[in-house]
Parts: C-alpha cells; structure tokens; sequence
C-alpha cells in the first residue's frame, strides 16, 4: 500500500500532549544548537568561508543525535526507523544522488553552460570540496528525517489523512528556505513555490520507495549542486533572480523520480506502487 511508509505505531499510540512535548524539545534543542554553532564558529573563524560549511555540519549533526535521543526517550525508537523500516538502503541512496547530479549536469550543460570552456570554469572553483559535500549531506539528511520522515508520519499517524501529511511538511519546507535576498515579491512567490514542490516531489518519492534513501539521495546531489552553481554564477559575476534555473532544477528532480521509479519497477522488479 501507498500509505504503509507512513503508518508508525509508536506515533499512533502516543498522546497529543507526549507528542507536543516531543516537537516541543525539539525545536528548542535545534534552535539552541544552531546558534550555539553559529556563535562559537564566528569567533573561531570569522573571515573563512570555512566557518559556513562548518556551521552547517556541526549543526546538522548534533540536531540529528539530539533527535535520535529524543525518540529513544519518547518513543523508543531509533532515527533510523523514520528512514526505512528495514534495512537502510545506502545503494539506492547512492544511485539516487549519481543519477541526479548527472541528469541535473546534462541540463545545466544546455541550458547555463553553453561551452566547454564556462563547464570548466565552474568544476574548477577553489573550494574545501569534501568538507562541503559531508556538510550538505547532514543538512540533507536532517531535513528529510525532520520533514518526510517525522513530520509526515505524526501528523498521518494523529490525523489519518494522506493529502495532510503531504502537503503541510511540504508547507514547512518551503517556509524554512524562503529567501533572505534582496529578491521583489513575485520572486519571492517563485523561490516558495519552487521549494513546495520540490518538497512535494521529494514526498511522492519516499512513499513509492517506501523509504527515505532515495529522497536523501536526491536532496543531497541538489543541494551540493546548487550551491556551486552559485559558486560559479559568483566567480562569473553573475547575480540576480533566474527562473529558468528554478524550472530546470524541478525538471532535473522529476525525471530522476520517475528514472528511479522506472529503473525500481522494471529492472529491479520491485513493484512499486503509484498513487496515480
């Protein structure tokens, strides 16, 4: 069944108040660590652009032992069960994240990198590559645990309703990523709206997978794709808004759904189901 990914007993039998109190801790803890970060990586390295990565590794990391305490406490459960009820598939999380860096590299390629020249040019920023990369897969990781794992299972759990649990998380999602440029208000409108469906893709994606691997995977290759995309467009001194980027980077995300789903239902004859 489609829902059978969201459907968590420990959820189901809590009580409203011991899950209140459980988001509740939450937020104060996660709070609380990203600004403990934030201020102790300013004053160690305030002039590197090495703190920023830093600051998101750190945070992320801590806020995801910090959750992973809290339902141990709470529910007696592990992190990991929010990601897959069985084994994690760390394969299809791999796979996941390749297919989606290469499509997404062939689209940048016709649509912002017309030649050779401008594709070499932005592979070869000056970056502490590997620190950067772990440090978006943490934040990566953290989010979809939080938005397509915890989120999307309590209120399914404590609601019952599917459409719910898909759209709110998708809501919060893109709430947390609006941006803090100096964008007008249509720009604005279309950033939000960019990351909803991005949140509603990536939630489509964990229920037909019936895991969080894949989405990680994909959340993992997007974030690191596009920021040193923005490298690039900085080391090329471009600036400004750029909704053909947008709509290519949601055409980049849905054709490794459905390649993933594809590849899943006809070559590894998993039988997946779609809620289409």
């Amino acid at each position: 069944m489609l829902i059978r990914f969201l459907v968590e007993p420990s959820f189901r039998t809590a009580n409203k108040v011991g899950l209140a109190l459980f988001f509740f801790f939450y937020l104060l803890g996660h709070i609380f660590i990203s600004t403990i970060t934030f201020l102790t990586l300013k004053y160690v390295s305030p002039d590197t652009g090495f703190s920023g990565s830093a600051q998101k590794l750190v945070s992320a990391f801590l806020s995801v032992l910090f959750l992973h305490y809290l339902l141990r406490t709470f529910f007696k459960i592990s992190i990991f069960h929010l990601i897959s009820k069985r084994t994690i598939r760390w394969a299809s999380m791999l796979f996941a994240s390749c297919l989606f860096l290469m499509i997404s590299t062939s689209l940048a390629i016709m649509f912002k990198f017309p030649n050779v020249t401008s594709l070499i040019k932005f592979i070869s920023i000056d970056t502490p590559l590997q620190f950067s990369l772990l440090a978006l897969f943490f934040t990566a990781f953290h989010e979809e645990v939080v938005f397509r794992g915890l989120l999307s299972k309590a209120i399914f759990n404590w609601k019952a309703s599917l459409i719910s649990s898909i759209l709110i998380p998708s809501i919060m999602f893109s709430v947390i990523h609006l941006p803090d440029t100096e964008l007008n208000s249509y720009e604005i409108f279309y950033v939000t709206f960019y990351f909803f469906l991005i949140g509603l893709l990536l939630q489509y994606l964990s229920l037909v997978t019936n895991g969080l691997e894949s989405a990680i995977g994909i959340h993992w290759a997007h974030n690191a794709a596009a920021v040193y995309l923005l490298m690039a467009q900085s080391t090329n001194n471009e600036k400004g808004f750029n909704l053909i980027l947008l709509l290519v980077d949601i055409l980049s995300v849905l054709i490794t759904i459905v390649t993933i789903q594809y590849t899943y239902t006809y070559v590894c004859k998993l039988k997946l189901k779609s809620p289409l």
